[in-house]
């Protein structure tokens, strides 16, 4: 059986097309990917602002390599390729407990555990950060670890 991968020309909201002997599998966003890797990474703190953020703050910002920026992108088409590999299923149509057994793989890959930790990263900026950002939006990240904030707060956003 072939696999093969295929990328689009946008960065996260172009969909990834999943190729099985010449037929389509499935098409998947690498941005609803991270959506659904952030709700199996953070359960109860996944918000929808963090997605956001990665998509508005860290993807457009010049201060983010581009090969950062790529490497968020192809992390995100390596999972599905694993989780096809594994399940003949995207990552993001599969159960939560095959999630977990593909996220469990990659973390043993070098490629794996280096994005995941930069996907962590990330994603707790999201969730800790001020909400001038644009994110935390409800201070649920800050109610879950019991901050009340920086005192004084910014009173605009630094980027």
């Amino acid at each position: 059986m072939n696999r093969r991968l295929f990328l689009g020309v946008g960065f996260l909201t172009i969909g990834v097309l999943l190729l099985r002997d010449k037929k389509i599998i499935a098409v998947v966003s690498p941005i609803k990917t991270i959506t659904v890797l952030q709700s199996d990474l953070f359960p109860d703190l996944s918000q929808p602002s963090s997605i956001k953020y990665l998509q508005n703050v860290i993807l457009n910002h010049t201060k983010i390599s581009q090969k950062d920026k790529e490497f968020i992108r192809n992390g995100a088409s390596w999972l599905n390729e694993k989780s096809i590999n594994m399940f003949d299923k995207p990552y993001t149509k599969l159960p939560q407990i095959k999630r977990q057994k593909v996220l469990k793989q990659i973390s043993k890959t070098t490629w794996g555990d280096n994005w995941l930790y930069a996907m962590m990263g990330y994603m707790f900026e999201a969730m800790l950060g001020d909400p001038i950002y644009g994110i935390n939006e409800d201070k649920q990240g800050w109610k879950w670890l019991d901050f009340k904030g920086a005192k004084p707060r910014v009173k605009k956003a630094y980027l």
